[in-house]
C-alpha cells in the first residue's frame, strides 16, 4: 500500500514537471521562483537581481568618490606647487631688492649692521631689567 502511495505521488510530481516544462510560460515562472537554468542560461530572481544591481550601483558610487577624492588632492598638490613657487619668486625679488640697496645707496649696509646692533643691545638691556625684577 505504501509502495503504490508513493508511486502515486511519484507520478503526480512527474506529470506536474511535465505540465511545467511544456508550458513556456509556467516553465519562465517555474525558473525565476527557483533560480533554475533557463535555455541555458542562469536566471536570478528579482530579489537577487535588486541586490545585484544595489552592489553594482554602491560600486560605481565608490569608484566615482575615490575618483573625486583623486582629483581633488591632485589639484591641492598643483596650488601648494603653484603657492610654493610664488614664495620662491618672492624670496628671490627681496634678495635682489636688498642687494640692489646695499650695491646703490652708500652706508646702507654700514647703517644696517648699527640697527641691529641698537636692538641687540636694547634686548639685552630689557633682559636685564626683568632678571632683576
Amino acid at each position: 500500500m505504501i509502495s503504490t502511495l508513493t508511486q502515486s505521488v511519484d507520478v503526480l510530481q512527474v506529470n506536474e514537471a511535465f505540465q511545467i516544462l511544456g508550458d513556456s510560460q509556467k516553465r519562465q515562472l517555474y525558473d525565476t521562483r527557483f533560480n533554475t537554468k533557463s535555455h541555458g542560461r542562469w536566471m536570478p530572481s528579482e530579489d537577487l537581481q535588486r541586490r545585484m544591481k544595489e552592489r553594482a550601483e554602491w560600486a560605481q558610487r565608490q569608484e566615482e568618490q575615490q575618483r573625486a577624492r583623486i582629483e581633488a588632492i591632485r589639484k591641492q598638490r598643483q596650488e601648494d606647487i603653484l603657492r610654493a613657487q610664488e614664495i620662491e619668486h618672492m624670496a628671490q625679488m627681496v634678495n635682489e631688492m636688498v642687494e640692489t640697496l646695499n650695491n646703490e645707496i652708500p652706508g646702507w649696509a654700514e647703517r644696517k649692521q648699527k640697527v641691529q646692533q641698537m636692538k641687540a643691545a636694547r634686548e639685552a638691556k630689557a633682559k636685564q631689567a626683568r632678571r632683576v625684577h
